[in-house]
């Protein structure tokens, strides 16, 4: 009886305390100070019905009193009334970054050397090839990722020798994919176009003599095997493994490489526990503590014989899932060591986009699970879709980590017939808020939601008296300042996220991502929200960027079999994030505020965490006025702190407009240069409609914010193929933003710069270490791209392919450049040299590529060792001084 009267007493004292502080108070409070006002109150409450009710049998209020009429579609049901207020995620006490190295050497000399002759891969380093000839030359390859270990190891060359007695170096590690079975094809670069015919598996290289020599390890090789059968241009085959976008993160010697892959062997990767039940209508096998339901069968996607963008018809796709290998280097004899891949999905919905980071702590990483799988892409931007930039309903961002202590622990399963088997990665949660859950739902977490929250109900527009119902969740939704209803009708991608050392020992993960707003109202009769793909109205379609914070220790309180764990645990789980972007007034409507169409976000941390006194970190996004967006702006938030409400405006502005420069709608590519002013970083994106950008690059050193992105004043003319696209930068050096400047300064109008990169010098360690390149120099930074061209301008049908690699120095924080310098195997020839990816040392004088090298099979002579598809590594040693002597 009295248990009765204090739920009902609890639920009252949600709502009144909803009524009485201010949502955006409850924010900004501490969470133990919330709790512990509402342990006051409640007390006084409990007393107060002990006093006054303790003998009904009745709730003091009428559960009839707390049906809720007044939402729209809502035909009222009896519910529980939700808390109005969003938990923080316990970051209490962090104040500023964790600083090891106060005194670092620091040196500024790198402007007294020029660049040598021989910096260019003249040498044929080849990575991915074991020789100059070997059949590697004939299989494409994709996706590399160059890191520099912090730690350093005795020089030797690839076969194990010492090169140079006494000399110590840091060791080098790309991973990459690498084409397995097929005949000679090109690659696809960012796209995932499902061939069973043409698969890869996952190599790492690994040089310990400054990219001289290379040793080559297989990661993983799965295209042998099979998880799943499909229907391949009417025929029933067995899909291949086949390896997709490997990523990976080093933490002293430890290594991580994850990766999506189509063999997902196991549909039960923790080996729940499983209920077997056998009906008449066959048998189920139902996980009781598969709590986010990661658990199933791999599904696929049907393209039903549409046409790629290479051209291939393409028909049934298995869905993908995540896979991680670990490797630990031994510095003694410069080996290292890998372990067996560990399946971490089931690929019971298709991923994508891994995103991995480490800390002291230990490895993390997130990764977008499409419920249809990968969305073939509509190609209006520069590249021709199927990435997984654009997801269906239902896409989630997930997350997983691993604690260091565990990075070579094995799993006690009591046996001594067969090796122990590592601890796997933590059980995957579910961040975002996209996937339907209906008041029958078997996932665990959304009959937790329906019992806590409540639900809805809703009529179908099309078939009048058929119901569905849909769960809520405890938060607020910022687009329309609503309760979130789980109606599956948004879809989350692109996450970006960093773990920074706080002063105060934690590890914060600071995670991003965009999803659609989807606001518009269906139509066709599901009772849900549309996702608007036609349509434009600003307001209600397009993206938004998101924000999230929590300790990377969060998941230590994870507990599957407690129905409550997703909001016990001090991490935000089905989570509806906190908006990024500012709102903008309405072109159409300069009085009516809305969120823009914003994505492309990436993350800006300190170079050096020592330097940090005024920002921890800030975002980069791409806004536009359309839901589509032919023209857009970058935009920067600052953050000085760890959460959303470490936010700051930065010259009293909420975000600052970088890009925008003053309309040149008549300009050629011959007169162009940037015409701006300190108003345009104030400037709306429409108000230059003629402009867009392209792939945001940001980093911190200190106070200074070092920013980049590709810019052109006409995206009709660059459209096409009349204008260039180049790489611009904008720094804030000095509290001061420099202003926008034209690096690659490309001037033919058929040309433009392809993925370009802005390369900061790397944190120095000199104390540790004693390599004089571990000197840090602050002031230099480069900018390395390709340039794309017409393969033919007077046959435009032809299309465009990549060129050369360039590369460009400011010695002075951006305010000077050298000329423009080539980085190629081959400078000018029919070879496409792309997807550059670049490291430079902490004195600037020694940058480390890798670039992919590709050629058309009808002029490729293998017998050239120039020749062929291949992945390349380049150095630039700025080792010839440039100072006069007498």
């Amino acid at each position: 009886m009295f248990k009765n009267n204090y739920n009902a007493i609890i639920t009252v004292i949600d709502y009144f305390i909803s009524l009485f502080f201010d949502i955006n108070c409850l924010e900004n409070l501490e969470l133990k100070e919330f709790e512990m006002t509402k342990k006051i109150i409640i007390s006084a409450a409990v007393v107060g019905a002990i006093i006054v009710g303790c003998g009904s049998s009745e709730s003091p209020v009428s559960q009839a009193a707390l049906v809720d009429n007044g939402s729209s579609g809502i035909l009222g049901q009896v519910e529980p009334i939700p808390p109005k207020f969003r938990l923080r995620t316990g970051l209490d006490g962090t104040a500023g970054l964790y600083c090891d190295n106060p005194n670092a050497a620091t040196v500024y000399d790198s402007k007294d050397y020029n660049t040598s002759a021989t910096q260019v891969a003249s040498s044929k380093k080849r990575i991915s090839s074991v020789s100059l000839n070997d059949v590697d030359r004939t299989n494409p390859t994709g996706h590399n990722e160059p890191h520099r270990f912090g730690v350093v190891a005795q020089a030797r060359s690839a076969d194990g020798n010492i090169t140079v007695d006494g000399l110590m170096v840091h060791p080098l590690l790309v991973s990459y994919i690498q084409q397995i079975k097929g005949d000679y094809e090109m690659g696809e670069g960012s796209a995932d176009i499902g061939d069973p015919s043409h698969v890869d598996g996952v190599f790492v290289s690994f040089s310990l003599d400054d990219g001289k020599t290379w040793k080559k390890y297989v990661i993983s090789d799965t295209t042998d095997k099979s998880s799943t059968k499909v229907l391949w241009n009417g025929a029933q085959i067995s899909y291949p493994g086949h390896a997709q976008k490997p990523t990976m993160a080093i933490d002293g010697k430890n290594v991580v490489v994850a990766w999506n892959d189509k063999y997902c062997p196991s549909g039960n990767p923790f080996g729940l526990e499983s209920v077997v039940t056998t009906t008449a209508e066959g048998t189920t096998t139902t996980y009781p503590a598969d709590y986010f339901a990661i658990n199933g069968n791999q599904g696929f996607v049907d393209y039903a014989g549409i046409a790629a963008p290479n051209g291939k018809i393409v028909y049934q796709v298995p869905f993908s899932c995540v896979w991680t290998s670990r490797g630990i280097l031994n510095t003694e004899d410069g080996n290292i060591t890998w372990q067996a891949p560990i399946q971490l999905t089931t690929g019971t919905r298709d991923s994508n986009h891994i995103w991995i980071e480490t800390s002291r702590s230990g490895f993390a990483m997130t990764w977008q699970e499409d419920t249809t799988g990968l969305r073939s892409g509509k190609g209006e931007g520069p590249g021709d879709g199927w990435s997984g930039a654009t997801g269906n309903h239902g896409t989630d961002i997930w997350y997983s980590s691993l604690k260091m202590e565990d990075f070579n622990a094995t799993v006690d399963d009591n046996t001594t017939s067969k090796p122990k088997s590592l601890v796997n990665f933590h059980y995957p949660v579910r961040i975002t808020d996209n996937e339907k859950c209906a008041l029958d739902d078997n996932k665990l977490y959304c009959k937790y939601l329906c019992d806590t929250y409540g639900y809805v109900t809703t009529d179908t527009l099309n078939n009048a008296g058929k119901e569905i119902t849909r769960c809520k969740t405890s938060y607020i939704d910022m687009l329309d300042n609503t309760q979130v209803v789980l109606n599956g009708d948004t879809g989350a991608s692109r996450s970006a996220f960093t773990i920074l050392e706080t002063n105060q020992g934690q590890d914060v993960v600071v995670f991003g991502y965009e999803e659609t707003k989807s606001l518009t109202i269906n139509e066709v009769g599901t009772g849900d929200k549309d996702m608007g793909d036609n349509d434009t109205n600003i307001s209600v379609e397009g993206k938004s960027v998101y924000f999230e914070s929590w300790d990377f220790n969060a998941l230590d309180d994870f507990n599957a079999s407690d129905p409550a764990t997703i909001q016990k645990v001090a991490m935000p789980l089905v989570s509806a994030g906190q908006i990024v972007n500012v709102k903008a007034p309405d072109q159409n409507n300069t009085s009516n505020l809305i969120y823009e169409n914003a994505r492309r976000l990436v993350i800006g941390t300190q170079v050096d965490a020592c330097d940090a006194d005024k920002f921890n970190f800030l975002f980069m996004y791409k806004q536009s006025f359309e839901t589509q967006g032919d023209s857009s702006d970058m935009f920067i938030r600052a953050n000085e702190g760890f959460d959303y409400s470490g936010f700051i405006k930065l010259d009293n502005r909420e975000a600052t407009n970088i890009s925008a420069q003053v309309s040149q709608a008549d300009v050629n590519s011959t007169t162009y240069v940037p015409i701006w002013t300190t108003a345009n970083l104030d400037s709306q994106t429409y108000e230059n409609p003629n402009e867009n950008t392209f792939s945001p690059r940001v980093y911190l050193r200190a106070n200074d914010i070092i920013a980049g992105y590709a810019y052109t004043p006409s995206a009709v003319k660059t459209g096409q193929g009349h204008m260039p696209s180049n790489f611009h930068t904008n720094f804030y050096v000095n509290n001061a933003w420099q202003g926008p400047k034209n690096i690659t300064q490309l001037v033919k109008a058929s040309e433009t710069s392809e993925d370009a990169r802005l390369i900061p010098t790397q944190r120095g360690r000199y104390e540790f270490t004693g390599l004089e390149s571990d000197k840090r120099n602050p002031d230099t930074f480069f900018v390395v791209w390709g340039n794309l061209d017409s393969i033919d301008v007077n046959q435009p049908e032809l299309g465009k392919a990549c060129t050369d690699i360039f590369y460009r120095r400011s010695t002075d924080i951006g305010a000077n450049w050298d000329p423009t310098l080539t980085l190629a195997a081959r400078e000018g020839s029919v070879i496409e040299e792309k997807e550059v990816e670049s490291i430079a040392s902490p004195d600037g004088k020694i940058v480390f590529n890798v670039w992919i090298q590709e050629e058309d099979a009808a002029t490729a002579d293998l017998a050239d060792p120039f020749s062929g598809l291949d992945s390349w590594f380049g150095r630039m040693d700025y080792n010839i001084s440039n100072l006069i002597t007498n």
